[in-house]
């Protein structure tokens, strides 16, 4: 993928991001899944056998078709158990607007519609391609990251002793929930 369209895909999402409200799913995670993806990428030692740009345009859009305005307990519930039909509706018409060649726009649109889902319900992609399992095991990292738990406790503080317990149990049991288990004891990496 050039890098004028990792540009303009980074750009699409900075703006759509900007205008979400909810503290799950906004520009900041976004930010966190992409830097994950960079270390991972690091880790797993496979710089030269991926074309990277492809991976983070995939990171910064994986979470596009599921931004929710309303940001009530019903729409998250229904973006929660409902994401991959979502993105597999959805990301079509958002990556349309990208000069992509048919084998980039199959393997973000793939790794976009598999990704969720590792945690909790461990339905992972060991058998998917690369971007997809690095972009799940990416989502994943963030979704147990100390910034992204200070921002679900900050707006549901009722919920903060239960959603801190919750987290400390995936990340002891971290290697279960990632396409690439060996990267659970990079943990205080990410």
């Amino acid at each position: 993928m050039k890098t004028q369209t990792l540009q303009k895909i980074k750009g699409y999402a900075y703006d759509k991001f900007s205008c979400y409200k909810g503290c799950q799913h906004g520009l900041d995670h976004a930010l966190r899944v992409v830097n994950n993806a960079k270390r991972m990428v690091k880790i797993l030692k496979v710089e030269k056998r991926i074309d990277v740009n492809l991976l983070y345009a995939s990171c910064w859009l994986h979470d596009i078709a599921v931004i929710d305005k309303n940001n009530n307990v019903i729409s998250s519930l229904y973006f929660h158990f409902f994401e991959s039909s979502i993105n597999k509706k959805h990301i079509r018409r958002v990556l349309e607007r990208f000069p992509l060649s048919k084998s980039e726009f199959h393997t973000i649109a793939n790794a976009i519609i598999n990704h969720p889902h590792s945690i909790p319900y461990r339905s992972l992609n060991r058998n998917g391609d690369i971007y997809l399992k690095i972009l799940q095991d990416a989502d994943s990292f963030d979704y147990i990251s100390d910034e992204r738990l200070k921002s679900f406790n900050h707006k549901r503080k009722y919920l903060a002793p239960v959603s801190n317990l919750y987290v400390h149990l995936v990340k002891k049991n971290l290697k279960y929930f990632l396409n690439y288990p060996e990267l659970a004891k990079y943990i205080d990496r990410f």
